[in-house]
C-alpha cells in the first residue's frame, strides 16, 4: 500500500481547505488507478510512498534547472523515488488557457507524475500519445470538485 503525503509550500496561488481535503479524498483513487495501468518494470509498484509538494515559481525554476536543465518554471517533476514538485501557478495559468477547472489541471499534474513513476514517458510523439490517453482516462473517472469558488 503506498502512502501519500501532499504539503503546500506556496502562496501564489490559493488553496483552500476545502480543495486541500477534496485532493486528500481522491488522491487514494489516482494511486488504484495509476496501480492498474502501471508498467511492470515501473518504480511505481515498489513505492511505498509518494510525497507531493506544491511550490512556488521560483523553485520550481530553480528544480527545472537543477534536475533537467531547462530554465523557467514547469507543472510537474517526477524523481523516480516518489517525489513529484507541483507548481500552481503554472496550473492556474494553463487552466485559463485551456478553460479547465483549477482543480482539475492540478490533479492532471498529480496523475501525470505518477504516470512516469508507472513507467510512462513523454520523450517521443507515440509514447506522448499513449501517456496522454492514460492520464485524461484517469483525471476524468474522478470525482468533480465542484464547489462554486473553483470553477
Amino acid at each position: 500500500m503506498i502512502t501519500v503525503d501532499f504539503q503546500n509550500h506556496q502562496d501564489e496561488v490559493v488553496i483552500d481547505a476545502p480543495l486541500c481535503d477534496w485532493i486528500w479524498e481522491t488522491l487514494p483513487q489516482v494511486i488504484r488507478e495509476v496501480r492498474a495501468v502501471s508498467l511492470p518494470s515501473s518504480v511505481f509498484l515498489e513505492l511505498v510512498e509518494i510525497d507531493i509538494a506544491f511550490i512556488n515559481q521560483i523553485a520550481s525554476d530553480q528544480a527545472h534547472r537543477q534536475f533537467m536543465n531547462i530554465p523557467g518554471a514547469t507543472d510537474v517533476i517526477t524523481f523516480n523515488h516518489g517525489e513529484l514538485l507541483i507548481c500552481p501557478m503554472v496550473a492556474e495559468r494553463q487552466s485559463a488557457e485551456y478553460d479547465e477547472p483549477l482543480w482539475r489541471e492540478l490533479m492532471r499534474y498529480i496523475v501525470h507524475g505518477c504516470l512516469h513513476l508507472a513507467g510512462y514517458d513523454d520523450q517521443d510523439e507515440e509514447s506522448s500519445n499513449i501517456m496522454h490517453d492514460q492520464q485524461e482516462k484517469i483525471v476524468f473517472a474522478l470525482p468533480p470538485h465542484d464547489l462554486a469558488n473553483h470553477q
